[in-house]
């Protein structure tokens, strides 16, 4: 990565698919978070899902969000690891599909 570019305005697939090898450095420090969702995010890009399975994940979120206790346990975990609750509540519904994946 040349310096100067933004990394958000980067090809995230593209960038992980030129590479022989990705490495995730983590400390004592940034452990909390682990890998911010990166090996989640890693795998959705490169092993999609189909419009049917991303609609059976909207649903598991949607049924999580009427649960206080998962809403409490969400909100607790964004706020320690400093993680977007959307991202969160996403990664559950997709752990949950995983799980019970047809």
């Amino acid at each position: 990565m040349s310096p100067g570019r933004e990394v958000y305005k980067l090809d995230r697939k593209a960038e992980i698919l030129s590479k022989k090898v990705v490495l995730l450095l983590f400390t004592q420090y940034n452990l909390v978070g682990f890998d911010s969702g990166f090996s989640a995010n890693a795998y959705e890009l490169l092993c999609p899902y189909s419009a049917t399975d991303l609609a059976r994940i909207q649903a598991i979120e949607l049924k999580l969000k009427k649960s206080s206790v998962v809403q409490n346990q969400l909100w607790e975990e964004a706020s320690t690891t400093n993680r977007d609750y959307n991202q969160l509540l996403h990664e559950m519904a997709v752990a949950q599909y995983e799980l019970n994946r047809p």
